[in-house]
């Protein structure tokens, strides 16, 4: 299994933009929205071109043993993380983290994560942080099952800990 950048692999980018669709479709489910299949698939296409051109921001895929995707990550990365008390830190912010819902058992989810983690640390963030809604019950128990911590609560949760 590895970590495969995006921008490295633009063949794969068709199979990106119908996974970050069927994420969004999974959370409009979860939080109680109901766009149409084509409405997603023009966001899904917005976000990914958004994403591809940031700055400082890298969109993983989760490839298997078998070099199969299962998932991908969009990681952002902030060079500070605390403005409000002037530490220089870099922050590595997850900003979509998705399995396909058939991998999901095989706890794909906690390797790629551990992987992130990796990656995030060679390049220097000291922490790593992810927001979800609150009413994502399964994305707010994985993330405290990789040992983030509550940080903020709201309409999201922030979750935060150090790389």
């Amino acid at each position: 299994m590895r970590l495969i950048k995006l921008k490295d692999k633009m063949e794969a980018f068709p199979v990106y933009v119908k996974m970050r669709r069927d994420s969004l479709s999974e959370m409009q489910d979860e939080i109680g929205e109901n766009k149409s299949p084509e409405e997603l698939q023009i966001a899904a296409e917005k976000i990914a071109q958004e994403r591809l051109l940031g700055t400082n921001q890298e969109i993983f895929l989760f490839e298997s043993s078998s070099n199969t995707i299962v998932g991908f990550a969009e990681v952002l990365l902030e060079e500070e993380c605390f403005p409000e008390e002037d530490l220089p830190e870099v922050c590595m912010k997850i900003l979509s983290f998705y399995i396909n819902p058939n991998d999901r058992l095989q706890k794909w989810g906690t390797q790629f994560f551990k992987l992130l983690r990796e990656w995030g640390r060679d390049q220097k963030a000291a922490l790593i942080e992810m927001e979800v809604p609150i009413s994502l019950t399964y994305a707010n128990n994985f993330l405290a099952e990789q040992g983030l911590e509550l940080a903020a609560s709201g309409d999201k949760n922030c979750y935060r800990t150090f790389v």
